[in-house]
């Protein structure tokens, strides 16, 4: 399944286990990116993974890939660094990734292909570095009887790269749930804790006693070293009695989770 993204003439950032930054300067932009997932995770027993990139619009798009690394906040990245040197557990000399330049056509793909591999003298834990892909939109004219080439759009995406190194685990749990009402809006507010060598991603639902869910949020991230996040749910509808808050983790993480607490009215 591809999830596509398609420029416009605007700026964007999102945080979200992905970070993805869009810049337009032309006067329309025809490329429609798609990926076929958005985070990475490597450990002795997966080592090699890929990236499809498709392109569905009308101009060749042409791409760059290089490995960047972010400064960590406990909600997520919150700067990037300027070399991997600022981060204490760089997973770039873990990492090795082909092709770094591609040119997609429209109505073509490309994949770049990426692998972890053994190296002496890492201590068991989590590395991380981010797959920065860096595409700008192509478009040809033909004028006066000549080819032309205008660029259109520009946009970043940042792919989480996880590299686990030894026999690491994790768990997770949550405390201090509470159903908060202000005008007559309901959300659930709590904490939750991550133990463990790795970090842990997953999707956090709220359910009532009939199994319906009123609230979620998905892609939550804890990275190591932090062990704390709060959590702030609005709900759709006022509870009517007690609720379980759910976090399952992520399988494309290689983990399998599975956490709650009950809080009631």
């Amino acid at each position: 399944m591809f999830n596509y993204l398609r420029l416009v003439r605007v700026k964007l950032m999102v945080v979200c286990g992905a970070c993805i930054l869009v810049q337009s300067f032309g006067t329309h932009a025809t490329a429609e990116v798609g990926y076929s997932k958005f985070r990475f995770v490597f450990d002795d027993n997966a080592r090699k993974d890929a990236l499809i990139i498709t392109n569905r619009g009308t101009s060749s798009v042409n791409c760059a890939a290089s490995l960047e690394h972010f400064i960590m906040g406990d909600t997520g990245p919150s700067k990037l660094a300027t070399s991997s040197a600022e981060v204490s557990n760089s997973a770039e000399k873990l990492l090795r990734y082909a092709p770094r330049q591609a040119n997609i056509a429209p109505n073509g793909s490309q994949v770049i292909r990426i692998s972890s591999r053994r190296r002496p003298g890492f201590a068991d834990g989590e590395y991380l570095s981010y797959l920065k892909l860096s595409c700008q939109e192509v478009e040809e004219k033909q004028q006066e009887n000549q080819a032309q080439i205008t660029t259109q759009a520009k946009f970043v995406h940042y792919f989480p790269l996880q590299v686990r190194v030894g026999d690491i685990s994790a768990s997770t749990h949550f405390e201090n749930a509470r159903i908060i009402e202000v005008k007559g809006k309901y959300k659930v507010v709590f904490e939750q804790y991550r133990q463990g060598e790795r970090s842990v991603v997953g999707d956090i639902q709220v359910k009532d006693q009939a199994e319906t869910v009123l609230g979620a949020v998905n892609n939550v991230v804890i990275y190591p070293p932090f062990t704390k996040r709060e959590h702030s749910i609005s709900l759709t509808q006022a509870p009517k009695g007690a609720l379980e808050i759910v976090f399952t983790e992520d399988k494309s993480s290689l983990g399998s989770l599975v956490s709650g607490i009950s809080v009631k009215p």
